[in-house]
């Protein structure tokens, strides 16, 4: 998520795995359609029933695959030295995390003083700064798991993997340490497939791997639909991994496509995707509701629109501005290559 920063202009580099930048932009446009679907209540308007059944069964794939591209960038951070690697990740995460949860805590809090309901209150901002469900969150637990990862050796990462997984069903506690392990899971696993990347892209594209992949994805798709809470359990965990192997050769044929133009765009850019959407569709649909707009169908298709179109202006405008590139990373210093003592 990291891989490129928001100011900095997209050059393809030979090797560069597009199949990863597709399958991360694919995510992070779940992430957006699933807030989409969920901010129609705002409205008081009933979701449609399609927009409900694919948010279930996409609800399992969502930040999972967002770990796991996020660990696939982690044996390269850490080849850099211990200062320069924290020093990154608080400049790509953890401001990011601290500007757009202001955000978000202003943006309530003026709309409850307009509204005159009294729900965003000082204690509740501050309930909402400190809980899990502020979106947010994602940062943070992607600033903790890169900052825990300088400290475990890499076949401690690989070997957590497992155990991970069992204790997230073990603990089985929701939005806590369920979430937690089963995300480190998913990141360490992203991590060991970019460790062992011939292996791992070799297999993903055997037919028959790709076959049970597929298989795997839409079943654990099928279930989260009857199932209601599979996004953290072991079936969810089958279905992720399906969806990465076939992200593998599906990907890299997309990527030179126009639909894999753009998913890629959304994947080097995802942290601005991530964080700058919900403002957007959260007004989106109060402005949809003062202009007598009340269909579900239509209103989905609008904030998708809407909550898809402001990051990618936003992102175009940080490679222009610094002041808009410093809403998504702390600005790094201007370094002269001019010879010494010239001006």
């Amino acid at each position: 998520m990291t891989a490129v920063g928001p100011s900095t202009p997209v050059v393809a580099r030979p090797g560069r795995l597009h199949w990863v930048d597709v399958t991360r932009g694919l995510a992070v446009l779940l992430v957006v359609f699933y807030h989409v679907v969920i901010a129609l209540k705002v409205d008081s308007v009933a979701a449609p029933g399609w927009g409900v059944v694919l948010n279930d069964a996409l609800a399992p794939f969502r930040i999972p695959t967002l770990m796991f591209c996020s660990g696939l960038l982690l044996a390269r951070s850490l080849r850099k030295p211990p200062g320069t690697y924290l020093v990154g990740k608080l400049r790509h995460i953890a401001w990011p995390w601290a500007v757009w949860t202001t955000v978000i805590v202003v943006f309530l809090w003026a709309g409850s003083s307009v509204a005159g309901d009294g729900n965003y209150g000082p204690g509740r901002l501050v309930e909402l700064v400190l809980s899990p469900t502020t979106y947010t969150w994602y940062l943070a637990y992607l600033l903790a798991f890169y900052v825990v990862s300088l400290v475990i050796p890499p076949a401690a990462r690989s070997a957590a993997v497992p155990l991970l997984l069992v204790v997230s069903v073990v603990v089985h506690d929701g939005d806590g340490w369920t979430r937690v392990t089963f995300l480190l899971a998913f990141f360490f696993l992203g991590d060991a497939a970019a460790r062992h990347q011939d292996v791992f892209e070799s297999l993903s594209r055997r037919r028959i791997v790709i076959a049970l992949g597929a298989v795997a994805a839409l079943g654990t798709a099928i279930a989260s639909t009857q199932l209601p809470g599979l996004r953290y359990d072991l079936v969810a965990a089958v279905g992720v991994v399906g969806l990465v192997v076939v992200a593998v050769p599906l990907g890299g044929r997309l990527a030179p496509t126009l639909l894999g133009r753009g998913l890629s765009a959304m994947g080097r850019d995802s942290i601005v995707y991530y964080t700058t959407h919900w403002i957007v569709v959260t007004l989106g649909v109060h402005a949809l509701g003062l202009v007598g707009l009340h269909q579900g169908t239509l209103m989905i298709v609008a904030l998708l629109t809407a909550g898809l179109t402001a990051p990618w202006v936003m992102a175009r405008l940080s490679r222009r501005s610094r002041l808009v590139a410093g809403l998504y990373a702390w600005p790094a210093r201007r370094t002269s290559s001019s010879p010494k003592g010239q001006p």
